[in-house]
């Protein structure tokens, strides 16, 4: 028991992280120019929902516990729906703002699309079962549907990961900088959340300290370099 009350409480101190840089984007958000805002409304609909995600996972923890020591530290049936919907927006605003010339990303947001057309299988496949069997909530490991789940978080690292390092070795001076940051950022983040999935549950509970301060640094590094980044970009 105390280490489940010791993992929401490292939750707890996350969500208040991300909740903070999230009103710090929307204050900025509110202070630009209209043509400005779509940028920054997806970068803030990211931070907001994963502030939602721990929430959420947190109230599982309080009131269910973790019982049959499901694999991760997001195993809650929504915190898993909303992890992917989360990014979506910044994804979009991401191929239209920095991939103008590339017209597949720019015009026809093909990663978008891939991201959303996996969560809508995700969802087809969950909700009917959710719907007949009283016990797949509690049951629910993304482990299950690793094909699905596995896939949706391969993409969405790798394009973002990928777009960055590209835009990064491209460029020179604070472009490259503030590029190679959300490189780094994101993906050391994604990596801690892929570990976070895959290691044991009570090899878990003996890391989260670590854990969690490596998920912070690293989610004030990318918002960090995604506002730098985009300052240059609209000036």
């Amino acid at each position: 028991m105390q280490n489940i009350f010791n993992l929401i409480i490292y939750l707890l101190l996350f969500s208040i992280i991300l909740l903070i840089i999230g009103l710090f984007i929307l204050r900025e958000f509110f202070k630009v120019e209209k043509v400005a805002r779509p940028f920054l409304r997806g970068l803030f609909i990211y931070f907001f929902i994963m502030t939602l995600v721990n929430i959420i996972q947190i109230v599982a923890y309080a009131v269910e516990g973790n019982p049959n020591h499901i694999a991760g530290i997001y195993n809650n049936y929504f915190a898993v729906c909303l992890i992917y919907l989360a990014p979506l927006p910044l994804i979009y605003q991401i191929e239209r703002t920095f991939f103008p010339e590339r017209k597949v990303l720019a015009k026809y947001h093909l990663i978008s699309l891939i991201i959303l057309l996996l969560s809508i299988i995700f969802l087809a496949l969950t909700i009917p079962k959710a719907i007949v069997n009283a016990d797949f909530l509690k049951n629910f490991q993304m482990a299950d549907y690793a094909v699905i789940t596995y896939s949706n978080w391969g993409i969405i690292v790798i394009f973002i990961c990928g777009a960055f390092l590209y835009l990064g070795l491209k460029s020179s001076g604070l472009y490259r900088r503030y590029s190679l940051i959300i490189f780094f950022g994101w993906g050391l983040n994604q990596i801690i959340n892929g570990i976070g999935q895959i290691l044991p549950y009570y090899t878990l509970l003996n890391l989260l300290i670590l854990i969690f301060i490596i998920k912070i640094i690293a989610a004030a590094a990318a918002a960090y370099g995604f506002m730098k980044l985009y300052t240059l970009k609209s000036s």
